[in-house]
């Protein structure tokens, strides 16, 4: 999965999902994820200045703490992000998310189809439109995977088929599943390395030994 460049939504959710952006980002790393041990610094100095200097790009809506000793950015949304913002220019690679508001369906398609071709796409909607604007068209590039959650949906994976490899176009996988994990599995959140997920599975099975690398 990779992670987004950014946010389009409409001005009537925009601020509910403002507000949950930053809860969620709470819940994964606490009030100060500075302190956290399992949120990364970045590479270098040179992408920490190239990232703090998008930073201006829109409203913080939570974050936009900085240490450039420890080449640390706290998890930042941004808001009112307009579409030919700095942070809107270029890849990120980092913890940037900036939310642009859209009048609909047709711009934010338009909005998509002005910028190079994005790995991925993902569609949360309950919306049938929506989900087939987002299975079809020319919005991905090569090899792109577009996923249309919603609250309602079973999962039911699609493949679009023809096309082929002629002209560089390859047949693009969609998956349309619900937005909630599986029953019985908590979201995943940090931790997760191989190491701690050994233990939560011996914790879940009682006199079970974790499995060791090799066996």
């Amino acid at each position: 999965m990779w992670p987004p460049d950014y946010v389009l939504t409409d001005p009537e959710t925009a601020r509910g999902l403002e507000a949950a952006l930053a809860e969620a980002i709470e819940a994964l790393y606490g009030p100060d994820p500075a302190s956290h041990p399992e949120y990364g610094r970045i590479v270098n100095t040179r992408h920490f200045e190239r990232l703090t200097a998008l930073l201006d790009s829109g409203r913080t809506v939570t974050g936009g703490g900085r240490d450039r000793d420890a080449k640390y950015i706290a998890p930042t949304v941004l808001a009112g992000v307009a579409p030919d913002a700095p942070v809107m220019r270029e890849e990120i690679f980092g913890p940037i998310l900036p939310i642009v508001e859209v009048d609909g369906l047709d711009e934010a398609i338009d909005l998509v189809n002005e910028r190079d071709k994005p790995l991925a796409l993902y569609a949360f909607t309950e919306s049938e439109t929506t989900r087939r604007a987002a299975g079809r068209g020319n919005l991905l590039g090569r090899s792109g995977i577009r996923a249309a959650a919603g609250p309602s949906d079973r999962l039911r994976p699609a493949v679009r088929r023809g096309g082929g490899e002629r002209h560089g176009q390859l047949p693009r996988p969609v998956l349309h599943r619900d937005v909630q994990p599986p029953q019985g599995r908590a979201p995943q959140a940090p931790p997760l390395n191989r190491r701690t997920t050994r233990r939560e599975r011996a914790a879940q099975s009682p006199g079970r030994p974790p499995c060791r690398r090799g066996s």
